[in-house]
């Protein structure tokens, strides 16, 4: 029988357990390592009722006879679950808020899970289920702030080394139920797989090795996402070979702090926008929209923030979007922004675009605002952004943006004003 050991871990260490027998052994063998400073980190998914409290109470009683450190904390699944969400989906997102939360205020440097062989080999299966690319090859890794030590042993070489220490540990009833897919996965086709081809695990050790591996140069090759006030552009994307397109996709994806359960469908659709118009958006999972801007492609979060119509104000500041706007006095013009303030309507207002908008610049012709838009090849989440001064479907100014014709300030004009546009918390514009 193998014998299972860990490293003691240099810093402080939230060990999560849910008391299981992977979990449990994990937590064994760092005391039996001589870890001193770590924190047991039980998470409670409110999904089983009176059992998963149980669950807690067992781990929580056994740091008090072991005089571990214990914290634990209570989510919601059932409540938490997002349209389209698993179960399972959810109860993951929700756990690694609660590690992401402990690792950014420093109450631990890292987490140490309890994932093994056949976890990682289940997950390989279940990203081919999905329709996974090479990434889903790589299966389940260890990182700086993440740690695995039970990654290189079977379920079966822990369990036996459980039975043999005599481990304590509590069974979930719900391990059994093969209507969660990766149970389906661990009690049918797992057990099939293992006795067909022994070597299973080991085989697919290598392809995970051998896909980390071209996954890191593929990264490197891949066009880094750029930040800006809206969310992740990729410039050029429409410019490189399809595999880079791809993993230049999914770094953006990762940027906008998503990438679990994200397939190869979804990298798809996204692609397809290659053959469609400029500024065409679609909507893909966890409330992401993506926008074609020529050739680049625009990354942000699902707007969900209107902005009321009000009167205009001179002393206002009107705020949409992490932009203010402001109207000042000034004596001298600046292109695009200067305003004749007696020509402006008493029943003018600030609000967003509408259908039917038009708008005349200075000197120039009369076009719909759509167009005149589309002439200065804005992309749509600056479009969708955008606050006018108007008087019925007449634009006055877009704000930030250009002044109309019929407020340019000309030798008679008495007061001028600037449209002053600032990024909340920047520097004006």
């Amino acid at each position: 029988m193998k014998n299972i050991s860990v490293q003691k871990f240099k810093g402080k260490l939230g060990i999560a357990v849910s008391g299981g027998i992977d979990s449990m052994t994990m937590l064994y063998c760092y005391i039996k390592a001589g870890q001193k400073d770590f924190i047991v980190i039980n998470i409670e998914h409110g999904i089983r009722g009176e059992t998963s409290l149980r669950d807690t109470d067992f781990v929580r009683k056994f740091c008090e006879e072991n005089n571990c450190e214990f914290q634990t904390f209570s989510v919601n699944v059932n409540e938490s679950k997002g349209q389209g969400e698993s179960i399972e989906t959810c109860a993951r997102r929700l756990r690694y808020e609660v590690f992401d939360r402990l690792i950014k205020t420093h109450v631990v440097d890292a987490i140490a899970l309890a994932h093994h062989a056949d976890d990682n080999a289940e997950t390989i299966l279940m990203h081919l289920f999905r329709g996974s690319g090479l990434r889903g090859l790589i299966g389940i890794t260890s990182s700086e702030n993440y740690i695995r030590p039970l990654l290189k042993y079977s379920r079966d070489e822990i369990t036996k080394f459980a039975v043999k220490n005599n481990i304590e540990h509590i069974e979930d009833e719900t391990n059994s139920d093969t209507s969660y897919t990766r149970n389906y996965v661990r009690y049918t086709l797992m057990p099939l797989i293992k006795e067909r081809y022994p070597a299973f695990l080991n085989s697919l050790t290598k392809i995970s090795t051998s896909a980390k591996e071209a996954d890191e140069y593929l990264v490197k090759e891949a066009i880094q996402p750029t930040r800006t006030n809206h969310g992740y552009v990729i410039y050029n994307v429409f410019g490189q070979p399809e595999v880079l397109q791809k993993y230049s996709i999914m770094l953006a994806i990762k940027k906008m702090g998503h990438q679990q359960d994200f397939e190869t469908r979804h990298i798809e659709s996204i692609l397809s926008l290659a053959k469609k118009p400029s500024n065409t958006s679609i909507d893909i999972p966890f409330g992401l929209v993506v926008t074609k801007h020529w050739k680049d492609l625009i990354f942000t979060k699902q707007g969900t923030e209107f902005f009321k119509e009000c009167p205009f104000d001179l002393n206002m500041v009107y705020t949409f979007k992490g932009v203010s706007y402001s109207f000042v006095e000034a004596n001298n013009i600046e292109m695009g922004s200067s305003l004749d303030f007696d020509k402006i309507p008493e029943d003018a207002v600030i609000r967003e675009r509408l259908p039917g908008d038009t708008f005349k610049r200075v000197n120039g012709r009369t076009k719909s605002l759509s167009n005149f838009l589309t002439d200065l090849k804005l992309s749509k989440p600056i479009k969708d952004e955008l606050l006018v001064l108007a008087s019925g479907k007449k634009i006055y100014a877009i704000l930030g943006v250009d002044t109309a014709d019929d407020a340019k300030i000309t030798d008679d004009t008495n007061k001028i004003i600037h449209i002053v546009k600032k990024r909340v918390g920047g520097k004006n514009e």
